[in-house]
């Protein structure tokens, strides 16, 4: 493998890395974006391309944090438990 090529991989695996949820507001580090933000949910396809069932536990998991989170930090505005299932789980497609 190439010096250049290993920087690639390298570079891309960073990227993905920096989409991650900051808690508590479950926003994402990089882009500020409501997590999972779209690269997320992309790195998220990608690693979980042969287990889409571990992954919706894990968006579940995710989920019932991240409800815990908002409605304790913003108790009268933050989104519902519908509106957070859309956003944790709508996207993901079971085959």
């Amino acid at each position: 493998m190439t010096e250049e090529r290993t920087e690639e991989g390298a570079k891309a695996v960073s990227d993905e890395l920096r989409h991650l949820p900051l808690r508590p507001l479950w926003l994402c580090r990089h882009d500020g974006q409501p997590w999972p933000c779209g690269a997320a949910r992309v790195t998220l396809s990608r690693e979980y391309a042969h287990d889409r069932l571990a992954l919706c536990v894990y968006l579940g998991l995710s989920l019932a944090e991240a409800y815990l989170d908002l409605t304790r930090l913003h108790p009268d505005t933050a989104p519902g438990p519908g509106a957070l299932t859309e956003r944790f789980l709508g996207w993901v497609r079971l085959r």
